[in-house]
């Protein structure tokens, strides 16, 4: 913004100094004019609240929740736009369902009708079985030491199919890889609640019951079946 200022100036003639106000034989000089008005700054809006809910949940399962609410200390209308994870989103609010597993952000935008914005984020976690898993089932009780485990799990809504591959001397059977059974495959719940079978003929069959942290990347719970009651286990997403 600019502003004119309207000043006394002194001119030098062939008569003398006329200072500013005037003197005893000089008489004075002057300026006038209508002052200009300032534009008006215009404000940016402000996010009240923004609120991701929840921020932890399963793929194909979890339905997330999105909301806001903003004012502009101007007075002009407002509009809210989303980027949730890549995926567009217009409103103060809406929900959303997404079908694979990642770690991820919210970004809500919010605009004034002069182009004036405002942002906000949210981190949450979209969790899925899908994927190669590494880990281990800890043997101490009965062979003194942990052993490795793999699974290659796929997971469609509640189902989850694919391999386990158990370690050999586990306690009280062979190992080998365990393929899910069509008619009795894995499960897991909203609550990021896993069961697996598995069957490894002629004797091994267990099953193992875990839950997903909130980072959807590790997976803890135990063995139970063949002589085991909740023997641990820790998987890890690869």
């Amino acid at each position: 913004m600019i502003r004119k200022v309207f000043g006394c100036v002194g001119v030098l003639g062939m008569i003398g100094m006329v200072g500013c106000g005037g003197g005893s034989g000089g008489g004075s000089s002057s300026s006038s004019g209508s002052p200009t008005t300032p534009t008006p700054t215009n404000r940016a809006p402000v996010i009240n609240s923004m609120n991701l809910s929840p921020q932890f949940g399963v793929a194909q399962l979890t339905t997330f929740q999105f909301n806001a609410s903003a004012s502009d200390p101007d007075g002009d209308a407002v509009s809210y736009s989303w980027d949730v994870a890549g995926n567009p989103l217009s409103g103060a609010s809406g929900t959303g369902v997404f079908t694979n597993g990642f770690s991820g952000t919210a970004r809500l935008t919010v605009t004034d009708s002069k182009g004036a914005t405002a942002t906000d984020t949210r981190a949450f976690v979209v969790a899925s079985m899908s994927g190669t898993w590494t880990g281990t089932v800890d043997t101490t009780g009965c062979v003194g030491f942990a052993k490795p485990i793999t699974a290659s799990l796929v997971q469609n809504l509640t189902s989850i199919t694919g391999t386990v591959g158990l370690p050999n001397g586990l306690c009280s059977f062979n190992g080998g890889t365990a393929q899910t059974d069509p008619a009795e495959p894995g499960r897991i719940d909203v609550n990021a609640n896993v069961t697996i079978r598995i069957k490894v003929p002629p004797f091994t069959d267990v099953t193992f019951r875990g839950t997903l942290d909130s980072s959807g990347q590790r997976l803890s719970g135990g063995l139970f079946g063949s002589g085991h009651n909740g023997t641990p286990v820790v998987l890890n997403k690869q």
